[in-house]
Parts: C-alpha cells; sequence; structure tokens
C-alpha cells in the first residue's frame, strides 16, 4: 500500500472528510476531476450566447491564450465583459 492509502485508512470519516476528498481527488480520481471540470468548462463556454458574448466585446483572442496556457480561472473570464 501507499503512503497516501495508509493515511485514507487511518482517517474518521466524521472529522477528517475534507482531507478524504483531498486524497481522493489528488491520487485515485485525478484523470476523473480533471475530465469533469474540462467537461464543466466546455458545457459553459460552449454555448452559443456565452461565445458570442465573448466575440462581441473581443475577449475571444484573450481566451484562446488563456486556455493554451494551462490558466482556466472562471471568474476571470466571466468578469471580462
Amino acid at each position: 500500500m501507499t503512503a497516501w492509502s495508509n493515511e485514507l485508512q487511518s482517517l474518521d470519516p466524521e472529522t477528517d472528510y475534507e482531507r478524504i476528498v483531498y486524497l481522493l481527488s489528488v491520487y485515485e480520481f485525478s484523470w476523473d476531476i480533471e475530465k469533469a471540470l474540462e467537461f464543466a468548462l466546455f458545457r459553459t463556454y460552449a454555448v452559443p450566447s456565452i461565445s458570442s458574448r465573448f466575440v462581441l466585446c473581443g475577449w475571444l483572442p484573450f481566451c484562446k491564450s488563456f486556455f493554451a496556457h494551462g490558466i482556466s480561472s472562471e471568474a476571470v473570464l466571466c468578469s471580462a465583459c
């Protein structure tokens, strides 16, 4: 067993739930969490009304470079227009 799985077994779900979620999302389900976030962002920004708003306010080139660099701050993009 790995160190993080030993730690998981020693944690109490009643009090250590945040640490349990962190360990599971980082080590056990990291790919699943990443894909879920990608899908959520796709569903958010693939909507024609949101995409057209980015085009109208001139943020589309910035958004492309923003995502190309691996920075995906939804709050920054949403407050842009």
